[in-house]
């Protein structure tokens, strides 16, 4: 989680984002997590400045079929108000992924880690 400010005193400019995420391995297969953001400005002291604000928001969830394939399915959305207008937008994914390496391995530096015990 965190959060940050921004403000500019010669302009009045201030824009404050905040923002979490939590993620879950679950036994040896499955991990999960979900996030939310949001962020706020009000642009300044113009005539034509507006406050802006959005929100988002999403989470996945994947099954590990062995060290380097993995099925996920995932979505995220949000809500902005810029410009006097509502927009939304929301997106879904389904997919199977490969990872080359299939681990993370850094001669010398890191032993070998791998998302599951190899079996003998």
């Amino acid at each position: 989680a965190g959060s940050r400010v921004f403000y500019l005193d010669e302009s009045e400019y201030l824009v404050i984002i905040s923002g979490a995420q939590l993620t879950y391995l679950i036994a040896d297969r499955w991990s999960a997590d979900a996030h939310v953001r949001h962020d706020w400005n009000r642009p300044g002291r113009g005539p034509g400045d507006r406050e802006q604000w959005g929100v988002g928001y999403g989470g996945s969830v994947a099954y590990y079929l062995e060290d380097a394939w993995r099925l996920g399915l995932s979505w995220d959305g949000g809500n902005r108000h810029q410009d006097g207008r509502d927009l939304s937008d929301q997106q879904f994914s389904l997919g199977v992924i490969y990872r080359i390496s299939g681990s993370l391995d850094v001669s010398g530096v890191v032993d070998p880690v791998r998302m599951m015990r190899a079996t003998p």
